[in-house]
């Protein structure tokens, strides 16, 4: 029984109003700028309009990839798969390298890709070009190197791609 009393008496702290507050004496703090406060336009348009690679393993890492696929990949056809990177933190630099898996070929970019200076709540988008000789699921990896203030941090990602049926077949 005392258990449930000391129980209600948790669940009922806090939830008596705020007393009301006294005016302070002195000029009111300037509010935040709105801009400040809102996300940039093209960061919630790319998390609206793309949908997030898979993690692989259990990293950490303060970045999300997102991709977009513009048609359907076809046997023995290149296509292009479009990235954004979005860095939830500042960092100093990133090293992508991007490989395809089960007979994916990545064509370009074949030396992998680097940014600089990333700013947190930012977009950086690219574009690989890739292509599989044989329909079937494919997995584009992409293994990031992150160089953050505070040290070195890894992710990798990876992209699933269905390639379908040559056509006529």
């Amino acid at each position: 029984m005392p258990l449930f009393i000391f129980i209600g008496t948790l669940a009922a702290c806090g939830s008596d109003p705020p007393p009301a507050a006294t005016p302070a004496a002195g000029p009111k703090p300037a509010a935040p700028a709105a801009a400040e406060d809102e996300p940039d336009p093209e960061v919630v348009a790319v998390q609206q309009q793309m949908p997030r690679a898979v993690t692989v393993g259990a990293a950490t890492a303060p970045v999300e990839l997102r991709f977009a696929l513009a048609t359907a990949p076809r046997p023995g056809e290149p296509f292009t798969l479009e990235l954004a990177v979005l860095p939830q933190s500042a960092l100093l630099s990133l090293r992508a390298v991007i490989t395809g898996s089960h007979g994916l070929e990545v064509v370009s970019p074949a030396e992998g890709l680097a940014f600089e200076r990333l700013q947190a709540g930012s977009v950086h988008r690219f574009t690989i070009t890739a292509v599989s000789a044989r329909p079937g699921t494919r997995v584009v990896n992409v293994a990031m190197r992150l160089e953050l203030p505070t040290g070195p941090a890894n992710r990798t990602f990876g992209v699933p791609v269905v390639v379908g049926s040559p056509s006529g077949a």
